[in-house]
């Protein structure tokens, strides 16, 4: 009788054993496929960010260059900043909710610096869309871009510069054929979204004290 006790122990113990290594596998395999999850919809808010900042320092060097602004590419400027603005406040908005899930942790070097008072995206997005409010009913195709704007845009081209040099060098480093889809796993299964993101509040935080006043 007590061997068939201990006979129904040990086989108790293998059975809860079995289960939990089942159970342990299914969640590791679930967490992992996720995670990939999270870095498949944060790779594609990373890349509109950086395909609409290439747009804005494409337009900016040309007004800058000719002092003026043709109004189709001030209204394109303007959705350009919008996307871009929308893709970070994104990116924030994943960072906020994943942080807070139980579902797997972040290491403890991800953690992003942002000041909301230091928020340089949305102070030249209000500036750029004030810009095209007050121009809308001006003469010709072209708004002419007087002293202050000038060095608005000036400001403005130097932080996308420095945004795009940031970029660049990354996807250089990163990636295995040159391009931002040759370092997609790396953003998708290794967190370099969260990176990059306290990148862009770092490169942010170098025009927060200019006002970008219209």
């Amino acid at each position: 009788m007590g061997k068939f006790k201990n006979s129904q122990y040990v086989t108790f113990i293998v059975v809860v054993l079995l289960i939990s290594l089942i159970v342990n596998v299914f969640l590791s395999i679930d967490n992992g496929n996720y995670r990939e999850r999270i870095g498949k919809k944060s790779s594609d808010e990373l890349e509109t960010i950086i395909h609409g900042n290439e747009t804005i320092n494409q337009i900016l060097a040309n007004s800058i260059q000719s002092k003026c602004i043709l109004k189709t590419d001030l209204v394109k400027l303007s959705s350009q900043y919008d996307q871009v603005y929308l893709g970070v406040w994104k990116l924030m908005d994943d960072y906020s909710y994943y942080k807070q899930s139980k579902r797997f942790t972040f290491k403890n070097d991800s953690n992003i610096n942002y000041d909301i008072t230091n928020d340089t995206i949305n102070k030249i997005k209000l500036y750029v869309n004030k810009f095209v409010e007050s121009n809308a009913n001006s003469n010709g195709d072209k708004v002419e871009l007087k002293s202050n704007d000038l060095l608005n845009f000036k400001k403005m081209n130097d932080f996308s510069k420095e945004l795009d040099a940031y970029f660049q060098s990354t996807i250089k480093k990163n990636s295995n054929d040159g391009t931002y889809d040759g370092m997609k796993d790396k953003i998708e299964v290794k967190n370099l979204w969260i990176d990059m993101l306290n990148k862009i509040f770092n490169i942010s935080n170098n025009y927060s004290s200019f006002e970008f006043k219209a």
